[in-house]
């Protein structure tokens, strides 16, 4: 099945929800919706061919994302690729493991440009923009002006879990611990999960550029 479509200014739960179903492609803009979960959720058992779409002042309600498993897109099994705009959308949340793509089983590719996005916690945020807990081969994409704060806070993290390759430009992102026992960083590579590193680094605001 393929999906197309321009959602703008819903309140839902959750824009598309993929449940135990295979789509071959999701297209389309999503635009000022606010969400209790995600705007696209992929659950167990399910798989997306392919992802494209622009994402724009989209809001992630703090009231409810209490889950970790919220995000703008949300993935608990298999994803082929993702491509597209995410700009000026906000995540508001408890623990937070990716503010705008958070993954929980395998993507093959993420490709896009991620401009002026706000991922804010009380408690931990694992990649304020990308969060990996499952599986990625690669990563590449524009990083420009986001914000980040939280504990342990970051642009791109994994949670114990691989990147083959991350390609990126991060330039103006502003990253901030809530605590200094979690330092912040603008890539929170610990125990080196992330196997490959290209990028372009200037202007931004963290504790650490690279948590390795």
């Amino acid at each position: 099945k393929n999906i197309n479509g321009l959602f703008v200014g819903n309140t839902a739960q959750t824009i598309i929800s993929n449940l135990y179903s295979n789509a071959n492609s999701i297209s389309g803009n999503f635009i000022g919706n606010r969400v209790d979960s995600s705007v696209i959720w992929n659950s167990e058992a399910s798989a997306i061919r392919n992802i494209s779409a622009n994402f724009s002042g989209n809001y992630l309600a703090e009231d409810n994302a209490n889950s970790p498993y919220d995000s703008i897109i949300s993935n608990r099994n298999f994803i082929s690729s993702i491509t597209g705009d995410f700009i000026g959308n906000r995540h508001e949340g408890r623990s937070i493991y990716g503010g705008m793509i958070g993954n929980f089983g395998i993507i093959n590719r993420i490709s896009g440009n991620f401009i002026g996005n706000s991922t804010v916690s009380k408690d931990i945020v694992r990649g304020g923009v990308i969060g990996n807990a499952g599986y990625i081969v690669e990563i590449d994409g524009n990083f420009i002006g986001n914000t980040a704060a939280g504990h342990n806070a970051s642009i791109v993290a994994h949670v114990g879990s691989p990147i083959e390759q991350l390609n990126g430009t991060f330039v103006n992102n502003v990253v901030k611990a809530a605590d200094i026992d979690y330092p912040a960083s603008i890539i929170n590579n610990t125990l080196s999960s992330i196997k490959n590193i290209n990028g372009l680094f200037v202007g931004n605001t963290a504790q650490t550029i690279i948590s390795n």
